[in-house]
């Protein structure tokens, strides 16, 4: 039993169960002791194992409850307008990045995709069509050229008339205008290409969105729509939430008692912080305390922290609660009994001191917290005195004694 976060003396309810009808019992046993004689009392002897009341260095262990939330949450909404095709996966199904969650039927993307696709043909036929014309063209320019050229060299041969060369020379310069313009033609179809290519590829882009994957490993929840549901991008209810569970974050509060010592530890070494659920400790897995979200509530008196935990088998999933131990620097001479020599009186806590004299003594002590079978007391019993480890139902205070055993030691 540890010292816990909610509770310091929780575990008096809890270990000390077994020992409350022995309590009871011990009690009534007394009561009826109570009409002997101080002579009868005297003459009657029990056997009792003893221990002796020990010095050890014992962690310094606080308990809390912790409750585990999602190491990170990614909310799926849709990237865009469409109907719901498929949805591929269940309700807490565990998923793995890039696993396809929903596909959308989206005819409006669909439209412009085949509309696209139409304008880049008519686009790319009007480009071959331009430069078949240029080659066309420049076949005749260079006629035409040529044609000039004779017309000249005749003209001033006095062979043709002025006339006649200058049409030459119009029709050769009509020629070069008609392949200027071919050019030009050429690079607007190109620059309709390319413009129409992007066009294409951005509604491609955005078709892809129709397949929605998961960004994370995790666990898919909180499914909002169903197979037929009409999508918008600006829907703000996700279609879904994947919760990223390992990693996984356990929050809990401790006393703010403890702050000091708690960030002072965390600068000399690596606090270990363990977690469990069903109060099975075996079980425990060791996590890292994270003091970047640590948080003080004044009302409550207590610290908020947190730790990152592996949970690679899924043991803790979010909203569950489950037991937390934080191990601080060591506590150096706790005095130390073993737990069963803990006696219970109605709220007040005793054991059976042995005297010198070889008697028992009811001897009220303050238990701080119980660690595995010890129990480690602040009050009421020193160093090297003798107490019973187990007190049988017949032992009363007054009561003789003899030691059977003296097994357990608390010295180190």
């Amino acid at each position: 039993m540890r010292l816990t976060a909610d509770n310091q003396y929780r575990w008096q309810d809890t270990l000390l169960e077994a020992v409350r009808i022995g309590g009871v019992l011990a009690g009534l046993v007394l009561l009826s002791a109570c009409s002997m004689s101080g002579t009868s009392q005297a003459s009657h002897t029990v056997s009792v194992d003893a221990a002796r009341v020990g010095q050890k260095m014992l962690p310094l262990e606080v308990s809390a409850t912790g409750n585990a939330i999602a190491y990170s949450s990614f909310e799926i909404r849709p990237e865009i307008d469409g109907q719901v095709a498929g949805i591929h996966f269940r309700e807490g199904q565990d998923v793995k990045k890039g696993y396809l969650l929903f596909t959308i039927d989206s005819p409006i993307l669909e439209a412009a995709l085949q509309e696209a696709r139409a304008n880049l043909s008519k686009s790319l036929a009007d480009v071959r069509q331009t430069r078949s014309d240029l080659t066309r063209d420049i076949a005749e320019m260079k006629n035409a050229e040529a044609e000039a050229r004779r017309y000249l060299r005749l003209n001033e041969e006095g062979l043709v008339a002025r006339d006649q060369y200058d049409q030459a020379e119009t029709n050769a310069t009509a020629m070069r205008a008609t392949v200027n313009a071919d050019r030009a033609a050429i690079e607007s179809a190109q620059a309709a290409v390319s413009s129409i290519q992007t066009t294409l590829d951005n509604v491609r882009g955005r078709l892809r969105y129709c397949a929605v994957r998961s960004p994370v490993d995790g666990r898919a929840t909180g499914l909002s729509v169903q197979e037929g549901s009409q999508l918008r991008a600006e829907d703000p209810t996700p279609l879904a939430v994947i919760q990223q569970l390992s990693p996984v974050y356990l929050t809990f509060a401790v006393p703010e008692e403890y702050v000091s010592q708690i960030e002072s530890d965390a600068q000399a070494f690596k606090l270990r912080v363990e977690a469990f659920a069903d109060s099975d400790r075996s079980q425990a897995q060791n996590g890292r305390l994270d003091l970047s979200d640590a948080s003080r509530d004044e009302s409550a008196g207590m610290m908020r922290l947190r730790a990152v935990f592996p949970n690679q088998d899924r043991s803790f999933l979010p909203g569950q609660y489950v037991s937390v131990v934080l191990t601080l620097s060591r506590e150096t001479d706790a005095l130390v009994v073993p737990a069963q020599a803990i006696q219970r009186n109605g709220q007040d806590l005793f054991v059976f001191l042995i005297k010198p004299d070889s008697t028992a003594e009811s001897r009220p002590v303050v238990v701080r917290r119980m660690l595995e079978n010890l129990a480690v007391v602040d009050q009421g019993l020193a160093p090297g005195d003798l107490v019973v480890a187990e007190a049988p139902l017949d032992l009363i205070p007054g009561t003789r004694v003899t030691v059977r055993e003296a097994g357990f030691s608390g010295a180190d």
